[in-house]
């Protein structure tokens, strides 16, 4: 997990409220990520905002692609 460390990602890649994180923290209880971008309303993803997720919560996520957005533009 540590190789993520300081890398933008796509949490729960698939759900219905996409969200990206650059990941800041991996410790034995879960990860830390700060959120750039989120396109719901649930005020805790909101961007600049840290987010942590334990592994008991099924996190999921994968790396960000390079140009790859969460926003049709």
């Amino acid at each position: 997990m540590k190789e993520f460390l300081n890398k933008e990602v796509l949490l729960y890649p698939g759900d219905s409220h996409q969200k990206t994180a650059i990941v800041k923290e991996v410790n034995n209880n879960g990860v830390i990520f700060e959120i750039t971008a989120y396109n719901g309303t649930n005020k805790s993803y909101a961007k600049g905002e840290l987010h942590f997720i334990a592994y008991s919560s099924n996190l999921h996520f994968r790396l960000l692609k390079p140009k790859e957005s969460i926003f049709n533009n």
